[in-house]
């Protein structure tokens, strides 16, 4: 099974966050963005990021993983997450 990536750096709350501009970015090029939507595999469902925090490294290889391995990506407005929207 792939390893859970640390819990990602609280930047801004859900909230602002939801409220803030936004900008999208290729998936694979996030690291160190702050992350405007939620991401979730499926199952078990759990949300990996929430808006306000902090894309890394070890979060971006964990979803790719998860996508190799058949898991159902969720939230993200591109589900094929090719592109994630930041804020800008």
């Amino acid at each position: 099974t792939t390893k859970l990536p640390p819990m990602p750096k609280l930047c801004l709350s859900p909230r602002e966050a939801f409220f803030a501009k936004e900008k999208t970015v290729p998936f694979v090029e996030a690291e160190g963005e702050i992350a405007a939507e939620e991401i979730l595999c499926y199952p078990p469902g759990i949300p990996i990021i929430y808006p306000g925090e902090r894309f890394t490294g070890e979060i971006i290889s964990y979803v790719e993983e998860c996508k190799k391995i058949g898991l159902k990506v969720m939230g993200p407005r591109d589900n094929s997450l090719e592109t994630i929207r930041v804020i800008a």
